[in-house]
């Protein structure tokens, strides 16, 4: 089975990569060797074509969520949603503490439009981005099935296990981050 977390970044992503692994998934969180395939339109050459048991998260999979359900529409795609506000806070001490250069990155690139910064982070365009983004997502898997939508403050086991089909471990969820 694949699995997909098509949340934007800063959305729990490492803690959903954490109960993947958990959940005996190979996991990759923050695929960056894709951003360059994503952007060249090359997914199919990738290694992730190729597995049958994998998940995967983090930019660029939020980008590439269409393309990646036409590949696999036999594959689950969960996605987290939190208020924008909350969203944009973490990502802004995020771009603040993470050490990411003032260089241009293509991941957020790809994102955004423009590589952000801490010090380049215009409020209005993310929110712009969050919105589509949530709104894509939720308009595309209207009539699919295979997407569970969750609440940052409710993720849990019971509710990601049911949805794929796995019992629930006997360990706490992972909470990564903050």
């Amino acid at each position: 089975m694949r699995v997909f977390n098509i949340s934007l970044h800063r959305m729990a992503t490492r803690s959903l990569w954490r109960a993947f692994e958990l959940l005996g998934f190979p996991s990759s969180h923050h695929p960056v060797e894709f951003c360059e395939m994503y952007a060249e339109n090359r997914i199919e050459d990738s290694w992730l074509t190729r597995l049958d048991h994998y998940a995967a998260g983090d930019i660029p999979i939020p980008c590439m969520f269409r393309k990646l359900y036409k590949l696999f529409p036999e594959a689950r795609f969960v996605a987290v949603f939190r208020p924008f506000d909350k969203w944009f806070a973490s990502l802004k001490k995020h771009l603040k503490h993470s050490g990411i250069p003032d260089s241009a990155t293509v991941e957020h690139t790809l994102l955004y439009g423009y590589p952000i910064t801490a010090d380049d982070c215009d409020e209005d365009l993310c929110r712009k981005v969050f919105v589509r983004h949530e709104t894509d997502m939720v308009d595309f898997f209207r009539d699919k099935g295979h997407f569970l939508p969750l609440w940052i403050d409710r993720l849990n086991w019971d509710e990601l296990c049911q949805f794929l089909e796995l019992p629930v471990p006997d360990v706490p969820f992972p909470r990564i981050g903050g």
